[in-house]
């Protein structure tokens, strides 16, 4: 086993919340996460979840579309800031720069009813934009095609910008007159690609000149309308205003809504360009158009392939291009077509890929603070590698059902993995120990203290990277950014702090983080507080002397990362261990959403027996200190992880480098800690055992990887104290023994 079989107390950090925990998934509908498209949503939600969790200010909504219906539904935050309702598919945002694509539907349908053409002059229904001054030499006439497709040539915005970006939206037309005057061409108009927001006013307020009814008007009677996109407006009125998200601006992690709340009131010229407003659910009914669901008396769906593949590259390389209103994005040999969207206090996008008619709407009342919604699209269409098959997994429900009757658990689980991957797998007993639901193999539980080997992988991965290096040190990272810092700190390396020997003592000081979560902010600001104001005083040891064991040290870790590569742990978490390995149905704080009991519940001891622990702000430590201990995954997903280890322990470089992996798996300093595990001896093991037990005061897992005998035992408990203890040692010995007897 590991070093001390007793578990942890209760942390400090479950008794220091006080801001609220990681947000939880409030919907997700559609098919179970064992189904190809379930498993495909849970991804995309996973991933939703991870970057929500590095900048959760505001509403985000994430909708997943495949087989022509929606599969997948989340949702993060609340509609009006802090607290408030949480966002549904009713809920308003602004969609920014995905008003275009209305505008280019716009072009085909008056094209196709031969009203305008596509190389027809843009003078020829807007005279005044031959006033536009210092035309190029060649005087070429700038026709609708090319301001659709943003081959004008025009600057993408007016001078003196700010003049003609205010204004109800009754005055859009004559604001866009007056920049005129402000506009400029870059270039010969057809000789370059230059995305122009200004390019697309002209070609809304020219098709509303060729249609004969105002831009506004036409989009909303012969697209918005025949689509059943009835909540998909130009402005909202007094009976929608309650659905809408209130905008957020993030900006070196200071919030505002001032302006936001200023464009409500009208965004000047800046109309067909990114005037719409929209919900998930239109935004949904807008892809599956889009993909080529029928729509009579829209426009045919084939001749909406044949235009969206018009495409002008627009950039040097064959990554990105533009079409009559879509962009494309190259991920390998997968094309994407969408758009994204911004403006101020909202951002979000939609893409999909024609050939698998799957797609993402992602939408998101805040920009700024580092949310990468181009990675949750992009988590649909980038697929995990998958573990090396070794037959169906075994059913370990024989061998967990005394253990689990024994030790009078609401729950119990476990796994048995190889280098060849998951070989066993079970879990029995209740989510909640008052009620009826049963646990699945499927189920999801929480790490704890077990998150910090994946912490440290993640750390090892960025090495890889040649981000850092093992002795990167505290001071090179924050030094200059941190005067107040105490010298002692300022030669600790990022080593000391995965391996416990950097002196920090278990979570540096409590009032700190009190102070820290009271005020809120960014999980990044507080982390980077933490560090500030954690590392003005002294180690409570020397570095490098002795093993201290401290969450403060993991936090501190994860700090240097994310001022290293401006992400946050949340993110790359997602993007460098959960995606690469694929662990899809892995993320943070306790599992499960708020009033449905579809995943484990933690539980303490009560006077009659175990009482689960509701979700909600007490139910795990401060996001802030997730680094330390608040990963919530799958039994087959930490098969992964383990999986993964295994095979690094045995010469593989397809995830780390050799002697990455080996630093990771070897003592430092004469202790008994690697990065992000206990090092020791078992005979069981037939050398080296890394292991690591986990607890959030409310859950218990534990890890032990046996890299001379290519084995991993897994297991997992939805109780937090030392009740636990005896179970998982008796179940720890039955699953050793388990796997000897199938080997033989």
């Amino acid at each position: 086993m590991i070093k001390a079989t007793r578990l942890l107390p209760l942390p400090v950090f479950v008794m220091l919340v006080i801001a609220p925990a990681f947000p939880q998934l409030q919907s997700r509908d559609g098919l179970a996460p064992t189904d190809p498209l379930g498993a495909l949503a849970q991804r995309v939600a996973s991933r939703a979840a991870a970057e929500f969790a590095s900048s959760p200010v505001g509403a985000l909504s994430v909708a997943v579309v495949a087989d022509g219906r929606v599969i997948g539904t989340s949702h993060f935050g609340h509609a009006d800031g802090e607290e408030g309702p949480v966002p549904t598919g009713a809920t308003l945002y602004r969609i920014g720069s995905m008003t275009k694509t209305f505008t280019a539907l716009m072009l085909l349908q008056l094209e196709n009813n031969d009203r305008c053409y596509f190389s027809d002059p843009v003078e020829r229904y807007l005279p005044q934009f031959a006033d536009i001054p210092n035309p190029p030499p060649t005087r070429a006439k700038v026709t609708l095609i090319q301001l659709a497709t943003h081959t004008a040539a025009l600057a993408r915005e007016p001078k003196d910008a700010a003049e003609f970006e205010s204004g109800p939206l009754s005055d859009w037309e004559q604001v866009l007159l007056r920049a005129v005057p402000k506009t400029s061409f870059i270039a010969d108009p057809g000789s370059v690609y230059s995305y122009s927001n200004l390019g697309y006013a002209y070609l809304g307020l020219a098709l509303g000149k060729a249609a004969g009814i105002p831009y506004t008007t036409y989009v909303t009677q012969n697209i918005l309308q025949p689509l059943g996109m009835r909540e998909t407006v130009f402005e909202v009125g007094e009976a929608m205003r309650p659905r809408l998200a209130r905008g957020h601006v993030v900006a070196d992690g200071v919030v505002s809504t001032q302006e936001p709340w200023r464009e409500h009131a009208g965004r000047g010229y800046r109309v067909p360009n990114g005037g719409l407003y929209s919900t998930l659910d239109d935004m949904t009914r807008w892809l599956r158009f889009q993909m080529g669901e029928a729509a009579p008396g829209v426009f045919d769906p084939e001749a909406l392939a044949r235009a969206q593949r018009r495409i002008t590259l627009s950039g040097p390389g064959l990554d990105d291009g533009y079409g009559i209103g879509l962009q494309t994005r190259r991920i390998g040999e997968t094309v994407l077509f969408g758009h994204s969207g911004g403006v101020a206090g909202y951002q979000g996008e939609f893409f999909f890929e024609p050939r698998s008619k799957v797609g993402v709407v992602v939408l998101r009342s805040a920009i700024g603070g580092g949310i990468d919604i181009e990675a949750i699209v992009q988590s649909a269409f980038v697929l995990p590698p998958q573990a090396r098959a070794i037959g169906e997994p075994r059913d370990l429900a024989p061998i967990i059902a005394p253990v689990l009757a024994a030790g009078k658990l609401p729950a119990l689980g476990g796994a048995i993995v190889t280098s060849d991957g998951l070989e066993a797998i079970g879990a029995l007993g209740l989510r909640a120990w008052d009620g009826t639901e049963r646990v699945t193999p499927d189920d999801q539980w929480h790490l704890g203290s077990c998150t910090k080997a994946l912490t440290a992988t993640l750390a090892a991965r960025l090495i890889d990277r040649g981000v850092l290096a093992w002795d990167t040190t505290i001071g090179s990272v924050f030094g200059a950014s941190t005067p107040g810092m105490d010298p002692a700190w300022k030669q600790v390396p990022i080593t000391w702090l995965l391996c416990h020997r950097s002196g920090a003592s278990l979570n540096l000081q409590t009032e700190l983080w009190e102070r820290i979560m009271a005020q809120g902010g960014l999980l990044t600001e507080q982390r980077r507080a933490f560090v500030r104001e954690g590392l003005s005083v002294p180690p409570d040891k020397q570095p490098g002397t002795e093993t201290v064991y401290s969450n403060a040290g993991f936090v501190i870790a994860a700090a240097m990362l994310e001022k290293l590569t401006g992400a946050s742990w949340e993110a790359l978490m997602a993007r460098e261990v959960f995606e690469p390995l694929g662990m899809t149905r892995t993320g943070f704080g306790p599992p499960g959403r708020a009033g449905a009991l579809e995943q484990p519940l933690g539980h303490t001891r009560g006077t009659s027996g175990w009482s689960p622990v509701p979700l909600g702000p007490m139910a795990d430590i401060p996001p802030a200190g997730g680094p330390a201990g608040n990963v919530h995954t799958t039994l087959a997903d930490w098969a992964q992880f383990a999986q993964a280890h295994l095979r690094g322990a045995h010469g593989d470089e397809s995830y780390l480098k050799q002697e990455t992996w080996a630093a990771l798996h070897s003592a430092v300093g004469g202790g008994n800690y690697s990065p992000g595990w206990v090092v020791s001896q078992a005979e069981w093991a037939g050398g080296t055992l890394l292991s690591h037990l986990g607890s959030n005061g409310y859950w218990v897992s534990q890890a032990s990887l046996a890299p001379d005998r290519d084995l991993a035992v897994l297991t997992v408990t939805n109780v937090g104290d030392d009740a636990a203890e005896i179970p998982f040692k008796q179940l720890l010995d039955a699953l050793i023994a388990n796997h000897a007897a199938h080997a033989k």
